[in-house]
């Protein structure tokens, strides 16, 4: 098990532009698993954010099986898995 902060660090440092899937629990409490990649420029339209993302603990990311940009919120995510190892989120008691 590993701490949000240490996933959250793991992601932007691991990854290097390869593939990762995450686990995540949306808003409505349904589940999402996403196949994910960082820094895809491609599909950027509009200007910038009105806000930081990372000081959020918000990681854009574009899943890759519908093309599209998500965020992933660290606080809600339930697992990654990076280079084939999983990594089980513990997040502190609320």
């Amino acid at each position: 098990m590993i701490t949000e902060k240490e996933a959250f660090d793991r992601i932007l440092t691991t990854t290097k532009g390869h593939i990762f899937s995450a686990h995540i629990v949306k808003d409505d409490k349904t589940e999402r698993l996403m196949n994910c990649k960082l820094n895809v420029e491609r599909l950027k339209k509009g200007g910038e954010m009105a806000y930081n993302p990372y000081e959020r603990l918000l990681i854009p990311v574009v899943d890759t099986n519908l093309d599209a940009y998500r965020m992933i919120d660290v606080k809600r995510a339930k697992a990654i898995q990076i280079d084939g190892e999983l990594f089980t989120i513990e997040h502190a008691p609320a």
